[in-house]
Order: C-alpha cells, then structure tokens, then sequence
C-alpha cells in the first residue's frame, strides 16, 4: 500500500509544471511547412518553426499592439501555436540591414518573426517562394541579442515578437497530473475502508 503511494507521488512530482525540462507543445499546422533544416541561425537552434506564410507577415513597429487582427495576427498566432501567451506590444522589429544582432536582449523561450523579400531558397526544400514569413522558437538561456544568421541575403525584416518565457508543459502533462491525483485518491479511500 505504501509502496503504491509511494509511486503515485513520484509520477505526480515528475510531471508537475516547473519539475525539471518541460518540452514546448507541438506545433499545429501552419500555412505551409517550415524547416528547421537547413537552420539559417549558426549561434542558436531553434525548437520548432511557425509559417511559411506567403507574405510579409512582419509589417508592424516596435511596440504595435499584438493581437490576433491586423498586422500582428502572424505573429500573436505563432507565438499562441508555441503553447506562450502574447505579450502585449512587439517588443523589437528590426529592418535588416546586414547585422546579427538585435537592439534587444532576449532571455529564456523566445521566437522571432523574419520576412525573406525575395529568396530564392528560402527553406522549403528548394523550391522558390519569393515573399514569405516564418517564425522561430528558441531558448536564448541567460540572455542574447545576437542570432547570427548564416545568410542576410533576402531577408528584409526581423522582429522579437516573445522573450523571457519560461518552459511550458504539454497538455498530456496535465493529464498525467490528473491520473496521479486520482490514483492517491483511489488509494486513501482503500486505507479508509481496511
């Protein structure tokens, strides 16, 4: 009897939210498919990709309202498919001109939106797509503002659209918490009645 109590604690403490290394949530269908291979970032390695969308899915400033209508909608539907809750307002939208580095430090989960102008390989297996979006999860870990990205060519907007989110655990995790919860239940109520 202990022993199963026992049990139950331990798989109740391993998939508690915060209990360790918790992956992102898969992501849902997007527009089309994006690669995280070839990875265009040399210094980070994304977790998962949102996009392609075939347009320039980052006309927005810094600081413009996110939400799911007008110009954020992208954006504030990538980061929601990434399982985080939006923040507010971007928080850095750069109009790419040759550096690696954004004006901003990013810490912890973060995804950025880039728009390739007219690339002729922008990812999706090879085949030319011209105008496209996408955006990328990562964890920069203590704090980072370079991405280094391997090719500039083609890309004309970057934009931190999410930064400094903690792990998130997957819906599958909460249902395990429910079983675990329900089997210490199961098992008190059986040292009641012996």
């Amino acid at each position: 009897m202990i022993k199963k109590i026992l049990v139950s604690v331990a798989l109740l403490a391993s998939v508690a939210p915060g209990a360790g290394a918790q992956p992102i949530p898969a992501n849902p269908a997007g527009p089309s498919t994006c690669l995280l291979t070839p990875n265009v970032f040399s210094v980070i390695a994304p977790t998962k990709c949102y996009g392609f969308i075939e347009r320039n899915a980052m006309q927005f400033s810094t600081g413009s309202a996110l939400n799911s209508t007008g110009n954020t909608a992208w954006a504030h539907k990538a980061i929601t498919a990434f399982g985080l809750t939006p923040p507010a307002n971007v928080i850095w939208k750069d109009d790419w001109a040759g550096s690696a580095n954004f004006g901003t430090t990013m810490t912890g989960w973060t995804v950025i939106g880039l728009h390739w102008g007219n690339y002729p390989n922008a990812l999706d297996n090879g085949s030319d797509v011209g105008n496209v979006s996408a955006f990328y999860l990562f964890d920069a870990g203590a704090g980072t503002n370079n991405v280094a990205l391997r090719d500039l060519q083609g890309i004309s907007n970057a934009s931190v659209v999410y930064t400094g989110g903690t792990q998130v655990p997957e819906p599958t995790s909460f249902g395990l918490v429910a079983a675990g919860l329900l089997g210490l239940g199961a098992v008190a109520r059986r040292r009641r009645q012996v």
